[in-house]
């Protein structure tokens, strides 16, 4: 195989931490990887979003947000995932989020977020299943940001 060929398939990695937060691009063949680190706020959203915009606005192709070590401290990182989500279905794109913590997808859950950014790119987690007499089952959702 050529040295052209072999870097043409090979991905490309653009690794920086914005705000306290570790974000990493990586460009694929088939698309874009974007994993994001860190706690996100609203101190610290800014310049996520900023990279998100910049990864939308450059290609072509699907773009899935990974977000295994990333915690979400208010609403605007949610309101982050949902703007990055319109801005690029507004470019033909896709926006998916993909590895998360398990408290991540809790959130999306409850959100109902998980619906929005489901599609091919999410892994959907099974649902862990519950004793009829579960006593969390009536617990208050204050615990859900704990």
């Amino acid at each position: 195989m050529s040295p052209a060929a072999v870097s043409a398939t090979r991905p490309t990695r653009r690794a920086r931490t914005v705000a306290g937060a570790p974000v990493e691009v990586l460009e694929l063949p088939f698309g874009v990887l974007v994993r994001v680190g860190g706690r996100l706020d609203s101190r610290s959203i800014a310049a996520v979003r900023d990279t998100l915009h910049q990864v939308i606005d450059a290609g072509s192709g699907p773009i899935r947000v990974e977000l295994p070590e990333a915690e979400i401290g208010d609403a605007t990182a949610l309101g982050l995932l949902v703007g990055a989500h319109h801005r690029a279905r507004r470019l033909g794109r896709d926006l998916h989020v993909g590895e998360m913590s398990d408290r991540t997808a809790r959130l999306l859950r409850m959100s109902h977020l998980d619906r929005v950014l489901a599609g091919s790119g999410l892994a959907r987690r099974p649902a862990r299943p519950r004793p009829a007499t579960d006593p969390q089952r009536s617990a208050t959702v204050a615990a859900l940001t704990a």
